[in-house]
């Protein structure tokens, strides 16, 4: 009996995920094929389907995750809709055939590149790299994604960007009927999915949306036949049979405007490094999902195999879906790699028999659905965010956002990069480079001297300035340190300064602008005569020095030795010897 209600419970999982996951499907197709590629949602509908189907089936065959489920990628799904308009737009005035083959090539160039890209992260461990990202330059990404899934459920349910929308004088009573329920939609989704379980929400929304709309249709005497005219049903389809030749197999080669093609390139490149992000995020929170820690190179192989096979066969980006896995997880679906294969066969009975049906779908529904999920994007990244970061960090968040949105997301990517730079000499700057700091009197040599000279020495340390550096040295804190310094020599309190010794031992790497710092401290030196005596240089430091055009055994003022301690008493025997001249 047990593992009969076991069995009971995955099969409910499977059905209520399998379900999710064909809505979602069915709304990031709409959202990819609008404005000139809308006579074609039905084929995107059909590869968003196809994707899910080959996606999940790879992920539970080859996927650490038991309960892992995949699907066209809802984070890159906004970028791949601005490369299918800019694309669609390069072929503008052409045969409509041609637009569309250009576009469907440019999309599995996009999957394979994928697939490759995510490889490569995972044979070459290069993945880590990118967790290195600043959390606020990801989350100024996934704000910016947000927004185009707000723009594009509008767009797709109105037919109109958002421009357009926000002329409220010329609003038409088709127009506002389709904007109001869109909105009203995405809102409801967004608070009840707050609230209670999105296993629940999305579908009972979703399909009672589209009752109560078919139900007010026909109070009001509205045939479906008006409705697929005035635009608010999605669009009657075919079945499968018509739709597959044209979606995997590119059959006319010589309509491809090649051209067009070219323009994809800087999406392409922003949809890679997305969905690095997105898998490397989804792959954290699955490992809390299940409470173990996951593979991460593998699981980047396993979504770069899942990706080529996609791309081969015609389909699109597919990933790791945080948020239907625990789905999965959350109504019960804990047997291993079942729950997976059943939620690919619902897809798949979907896709083979249900087509038809879904063409009966309201536009505002669907639209909804992606406003919903916009609006989730802006509230984690864009508010939620604000309560999570400083206040420094927070404001790239926003200033990505408004540069994708006034400009344009490839331009907001470059911002994001820039202000990666930013962020990260602003945070490695914080880490002070300065180990510690003493003077002569207050650190001497081991080496055992008469009464006398240890108090000549106590007595003139103030002359000697030992300083430990640490960490990674760059133009940020080399000036640091070249300030630290000249203050010192500056300073009318003290005795004049006549050796810096530098314990470099902890120094474990350094930029070429740090040789430079330290050429303007010899410069210094030569000014206000003191020595520099550097310790503990490892040989690769001393290699990078001299590459950079310092080079330490030839500068005059700069003494080497392998051990502070000997610098230090370097500096003695020559304060000492001084000293007895000047008897």
């Amino acid at each position: 009996p047990s593992r009969l209600v076991g069995t009971l419970n995955t099969l409910g999982a499977a059905i209520i995920t399998g379900l999710v996951t064909v809505i979602m499907s069915v709304s990031l197709a709409v959202l990819v094929f609008s404005g000139p590629m809308s006579p074609y949602v039905d084929t995107g509908i059909t590869m968003f389907l196809a994707t899910a189907v080959l996606g999940i089936a790879v992920m539970g065959l080859m996927s650490t995750v038991p309960q892992a489920v995949a699907m066209a990628d809802d984070d890159t799904t906004p970028l791949l809709a601005l490369m299918v308009a800019t694309v669609g737009a390069g072929v503008a005035g052409s045969d409509p055939e041609a637009m569309f083959v250009t576009v469907i090539i440019s999309i599995v160039i996009t999957t394979v590149a994928t697939g490759i890209f995510l490889l490569i992260l995972g044979n070459t461990r290069w993945g880590r790299f990118i967790e290195h990202l600043p959390y606020s330059v990801i989350g100024g990404y996934f704000a910016a994604a947000g927004w185009l899934l707000v723009a594009g459920g509008f767009l797709f349910a109105t037919g109109e960007n958002m421009d357009g929308l926000l002329e409220i004088s010329d609003m038409s009573a088709t127009r506002g009927s389709k904007w109001l329920l869109t909105l009203v939609v995405g809102v409801l989704v967004f608070f009840l999915a707050e609230r209670y379980s999105k296993a629940v929400v999305v579908p009972s929304v979703v399909l009672g949306g589209a009752v109560v709309f078919h139900a007010l249709a026909a109070w009001r005497g509205l045939s479906t036949d008006a409705l697929f005219a005035s635009g608010h049903l999605l669009g009657q389809f075919g079945g499968i049979g018509q739709l597959l030749p044209q979606t995997f197999v590119v059959h006319d080669f010589a309509k491809v405007e090649w051209l067009a093609l070219l323009s994809a390139i800087p999406s392409i490149g922003s949809i890679l490094l997305l969905s690095a992000l997105s898998i490397l995020l989804s792959i954290s929170g699955l490992g809390l999902l299940v409470q173990r820690d996951l593979p991460v190179d593998r699981e980047l192989r396993v979504a770069g195999i899942a990706n080529l096979a996609s791309g081969i066969g015609g389909g699109l980006i597919c990933l790791h879906s945080l948020s239907l896995s625990a789905l999965a997880v959350a109504v019960g679906g804990r047997e291993r790699k079942l729950t997976a294969w059943l939620v690919a066969g619902f897809c798949a009975i979907v896709l083979v028999l249900g087509l038809p049906l879904i063409g009966y779908f309201p536009r505002p529904v669907l639209g909804g659905l992606l406003v919903y999920l916009g609006i989730s994007f802006l509230k984690e990244w864009l508010i939620d965010g604000y309560a999570r970061l400083p206040f420094y960090e927070y404001a790239v968040i926003p200033l990505i956002l408004v540069v994708v949105v006034t400009v344009g997301f490839l331009q907001g990517v470059l911002v994001g990069l820039l202000a990666s730079t930013v962020l990260f000499v602003v945070n490695y700057g914080r880490v002070r480079v300065i180990r510690y700091r003493l003077t002569g009197a207050e650190q001497q040599s081991n080496v055992e001297r008469p009464a006398a000279e240890e108090r000549l020495l106590r007595e003139s340390g103030a002359r000697l300035l030992i300083i430990g550096l640490q960490g990674y040295m760059f133009f940020g804190t080399a000036r640091d340190l070249y300030d630290s310094i000249a203050q010192r020599v500056d300073a009318t309190d003290q005795p004049k300064l006549d050796y810096v010794v530098l314990d470099c031992a902890k120094i474990n790497g350094l930029d070429s602008t740090t040789a430079f710092s330290f050429l303007k401290l010899t410069q210094l030196a030569a000014r206000r005569d003191f020595s520099i005596v550097f310790a503990g240089l490892n040989p690769d430091i001393v290699m990078r020095l001299e590459r950079s055009g310092f080079d330490v055994q030839a500068t005059p003022r700069v003494e080497t030795f392998p051990e502070t301690d000997q610098a230090i008493e370097w500096c003695e025997n020559r304060t000492l010897a001084q000293h007895a001249l000047s008897l």
